[in-house]
């Protein structure tokens, strides 16, 4: 066999050992963002198709990965384990499936396919100190999760299973996620890129759809000149620049590096400094809300020069006057009393109706009594 002439590895002999080393976690990142198999070993597909001559990085694999995610659709796909028959790995696949997109990726990322904290900030193009806030605040949100989940199930499962369940409180998390049923990259993608000795390449996976143009994969909706052109992407073969602020934090809150670049007069005033202090919202030390030059209005000293009291709207009341500000009953002149017209004759004989029922007087004679009627003749 003839050495090349540049002293450089045949493509496909570093293609091979690109999938040999990266093909698992590139496959179950990608199958985890998916949700389809298909659509990720197309990811696969077109990441090992774009590698350049020289061996990149694990991160700008990832990085380009994370790229094709974005440009697919997401499929949702149900649960892979059986709670009767896994009882803890169902509970561990639960508590996965409750976190955020972006925790879910992190912890995915770092746990299952190993990635570093400086390749994750490389991937994520993130700051490396967002990048640790991220995997502490992720790695605490599952742990929290599946706890809650172990203790409502714990005490209604047998033995062996409860010995599992304690376990899963105290091991890695490394460990724990590793219980899940990763799907592993398909063998005809191996064989179609890097060859076998004892198969003849074959075709990639196809997912029939009904209705769909006659090719497959299908294509993008804009065509990115990365992929179109098999050329890798040369600005994920370098860790990004930690001089250039990256395009999402221009909308997100300042992070400490950028805390001192922040202007002392853009903090916030509270108009209760005098009695309580108020601590700087973008980190700073306890401190009043009024500059320590800044005095209240009340103890400033009047200014040389400056308007008289009348000029200002100020009064001088004499000694003995009354505060006109002063709080009590207050005395409204009605105005000029309205003159009523004299009632007419109709009204007063109204007025002076007599009353319904007027008792009799009593006297001292006996009431005699009435002679009873004659009864009437019956008719013959």
């Amino acid at each position: 066999m003839s050495q090349p002439l540049t002293d450089q590895r045949p493509r496909a002999e570093l293609i091979a050992e690109l999938y040999d080393r990266h093909a698992a976690g590139l496959f179950a990142y990608c199958a985890d963002q998916l949700g389809d198999l298909g659509s990720a070993s197309d990811v696969l597909a077109a990441v090992l198709t774009a590698v350049p001559v020289s061996q990149p990085p694990r991160a700008a694999l990832y990085a380009f990965a994370r790229r094709e995610i974005h440009r697919r659709d997401i499929v949702y796909s149900p649960p892979a384990v059986d709670p009767l028959i896994d009882p803890a790995t169902a509970l561990v696949e639960r508590a996965l499936r409750e976190l955020r997109p972006h925790q879910r990726e992190v912890l995915v990322l770092c746990a299952v396919c190993g990635l570093s904290k400086a390749e994750l900030a490389w991937v994520l193009d993130i700051a490396p100190d967002t990048t640790d806030e991220l995997m502490v605040a992720a790695a605490n949100r599952f742990r929290e999760s599946l706890g809650s989940a172990l203790a409502s199930t714990g005490v209604r499962v047998p033995k062996p299973v409860a010995d599992v369940y304690g376990a899963l409180h105290v091991a890695p998390l490394n460990d724990v996620l590793g219980r899940l049923p990763w799907p592993e990259p398909p063998g005809a993608l191996r064989i179609h890129f890097a060859g076998s000795r004892s198969a003849a390449p074959g075709p990639l996976f196809v997912k029939p759809r009904w209705p769909s143009p006659p090719m497959w994969p299908q294509p993008p909706a804009d065509d990115d000149p990365a992929t179109s052109t098999v050329i890798f992407p040369a600005e994920l073969l370098t860790p990004p620049s930690t001089s250039q602020v990256p395009e999402h934090d221009a909308t997100t809150a300042p992070m400490p590096k950028y805390r001192e670049a922040t202007d002392d007069h853009h903090r916030l005033r509270d108009p209760l400094g005098s009695i309580r202090p108020l601590r700087d919202p973008l980190g700073g030390p306890w401190a009043s809300a009024s500059p320590a030059e800044e005095r209240p209005f009340f103890m400033a000293a009047p200014e040389p020069g400056g308007p008289g009291p009348f000029a200002t709207g100020d009064v001088i009341l004499p000694k003995d006057a009354p505060d006109p500000y002063m709080t009590g009953d207050v005395l409204v002149h009605k105005g000029p009393a309205r003159r009523v017209p004299p009632p007419s004759r109709g009204e007063d004989d109204a007025r002076e109706a007599a009353p319904l029922f007027r008792p009799r007087a009593r006297s001292g004679a006996t009431p005699t009594a009435r002679p009873a009627a004659a009864p009437a003749p019956c008719p013959p």
